[in-house]
C-alpha cells in the first residue's frame, strides 16, 4: 500500500482482545456446557427470573471498521485530498499559430545562404519570404482521468523561432511569448467522462531595428473544447485508459495576440486523443497520444506523443497537513508533423519541423484539494522553436 494511506483495521478488532468467532449466536449447533459457577439460564437461552436481560448485541463481536472513517482508494477513486492525486501531466500548451514577419515597405532583407534544392526544384526559386515561429506540442487535458477542476496555466517562451529568423534575415530578434490560461473541467456518467474548455490571453513582444516592429502586443487567443471518455479504469490500482477529442475554434485574431507585424494561419482544428495512466507504489506513467487536424490543407497536420514518469517523494501521513505530498517528474514531447515538414521551405507558411522536448518539473499537493505544478522545457532538436519555456499549472479540484 503506498505511503500515507492509512490500513484499515483488522475485521475482528484486536485479536488479543477479540471475543471467539460464533460467540453468543444462538441457532449454530448444540450450546455449549456453561462454565463452572456460571448463573444457570432458562430454556431458550432467557436469563433467569430476577435478572435483567441481556442489552443487544451483548457478546457479539465488534463490527468491522466500526467509529472508523473508510481508508482512501490509492487511486482515482480515492478521496481528492489523499496524497496519490497529485498525479498530474505537464503537456504542452496549444501550438503558438504560424507566426510570419509581414513586409515592410522599402525593406528588402539581404539573400540569406540558399538551402539544397529539392529534387526536381531548382533553388533559384526558393526564395525566403517569411519566419514561423512555432511552439510545442498540445497535451489536451493534462490528466486521462475525468475530474472535477478550474486550471490556470503560464507559459513563457523565449527566442521563438530564432535560428530560423537568422538564416533567413527577418528584422526581428528575440521574439517571447506569453500565455495565460484559464479552463475548467466538468464530470458526467458517474465521473467516467467530464466536459471542459480552455482559452488563453496571449502576449508577444520582439527586437527591431525598424520602425513599427516589435511592439508588445496582447489578445484573447482561440477557445478550445475537449470531451474525454473512460474506456477502461481501475479506481483502486489508479489505472485508467481513456479517449476523447478536442476542437479548437478559430475565436481569436488571426495574428498571434493580435500583432499588426505578424500574420499566420487561422483555421478550426480537430485533435483525437488517447489518454493512460499506471501507478505502481509511489510511481506513476501517463502517456497521451494525439493526431491535430486542421481543416484547411494549407495547414500543418501534427502528431504528438507525450510521455511522463513520476515519483512521490513525500507522501504526509497526517491528512489534515498543509502540505500533502511532493512528486518530481520528468516528460518527453515529440511533435511529428506529417505534411508541410520542411522547416527552411520559405514559401510554406505552414513549414514544420519534428521537434523533441525535454520537461522536468515538480507538482506539489496540498490540503485544500490543488495542486501547483512548475517545470521548464528544453527542444532538443534543430532548428530549435525556442531557447527555453518556463510553465506553471495549477489545479483546484472540487
Amino acid at each position: 500500500m503506498p505511503a500515507g494511506i492509512p490500513p484499515r483495521p483488522a475485521p475482528d478488532g484486536n485479536a488479543g482482545d477479540a471475543p471467539a468467532r460464533g460467540a453468543g449466536r444462538a441457532g449454530r449447533g448444540p450450546a455449549a456446557p456453561a462454565a463452572p459457577g456460571a448463573a444457570p439460564t432458562a430454556p431458550g437461552g432467557a436469563p433467569p427470573a430476577g435478572q435483567p436481560p441481556e442489552a443487544p448485541g451483548a457478546g457479539q463481536p465488534p463490527a468491522p471498521d466500526a467509529g472508523q472513517p473508510p481508508a482512501p482508494a490509492a487511486g482515482l477513486g480515492g478521496v481528492l485530498g489523499a496524497p496519490q492525486s497529485a498525479m498530474n501531466m505537464f503537456g504542452d500548451i496549444s501550438p503558438l499559430p504560424h507566426l510570419t514577419a509581414l513586409q515592410t515597405p522599402g525593406f528588402r532583407p539581404p539573400p540569406p545562404p540558399e538551402p539544397p534544392p529539392s529534387p526536381g526544384r531548382s533553388s533559384r526559386h526558393a526564395r525566403p519570404r517569411s519566419c514561423r515561429a512555432s511552439g510545442p506540442s498540445r497535451s489536451p487535458t493534462t490528466r486521462p482521468h475525468a475530474v472535477d477542476r478550474v486550471t490556470y496555466s503560464f507559459n513563457f517562451f523565449d527566442y521563438l523561432n530564432q535560428s530560423v529568423n537568422e538564416r533567413i534575415n527577418v528584422p526581428l530578434s528575440r521574439i517571447q511569448a506569453y500565455r495565460h490560461i484559464f479552463g475548467f473541467e466538468k464530470t458526467l456518467f458517474d465521473k467516467n467522462a467530464s466536459f471542459g474548455m480552455r482559452l488563453p490571453l496571449n502576449t508577444v513582444t520582439a527586437n527591431s531595428t525598424l520602425p513599427n516592429y516589435g511592439q508588445t502586443k496582447t489578445a484573447l487567443g482561440d477557445l478550445t473544447a475537449y470531451f474525454k471518455y473512460a474506456l477502461w479504469i481501475d479506481r483502486e490500482q489508479g489505472r485508467v485508459l481513456s479517449t476523447g477529442l478536442a476542437v479548437t475554434m478559430p475565436t481569436g485574431p488571426t495574428a498571434f495576440a493580435g500583432a499588426p507585424y505578424l500574420r499566420g494561419l487561422h483555421y478550426t482544428t480537430l485533435q483525437p486523443f488517447l489518454g493512460f495512466q499506471w501507478t505502481e507504489g509511489n510511481w506513476y506513467f501517463i502517456n497521451f497520444n494525439s493526431i491535430d487536424i486542421p481543416t484547411s490543407s494549407r495547414d500543418v497536420t501534427m502528431i504528438y506523443n507525450d510521455l511522463s514518469l513520476g515519483y512521490f517523494v513525500y507522501r504526509n501521513p497526517d491528512a489534515n497537513g498543509f502540505l500533502q505530498s511532493v512528486a518530481p517528474t520528468s516528460e518527453v514531447h515529440i511533435n511529428s508533423p506529417l505534411n508541410h515538414n520542411h522547416p527552411f521551405n520559405f514559401r510554406d507558411i505552414a513549414a514544420t519541423s519534428e521537434v523533441v522536448n525535454l520537461t522536468q518539473g515538480l507538482n506539489i499537493f496540498f490540503r485544500n484539494k490543488s495542486v501547483l505544478s512548475m517545470g521548464v522545457v528544453t527542444p532538443v532538436t534543430g532548428p530549435r522553436p525556442f531557447s527555453i519555456e518556463a510553465l506553471a499549472l495549477y489545479n483546484v479540484f472540487f
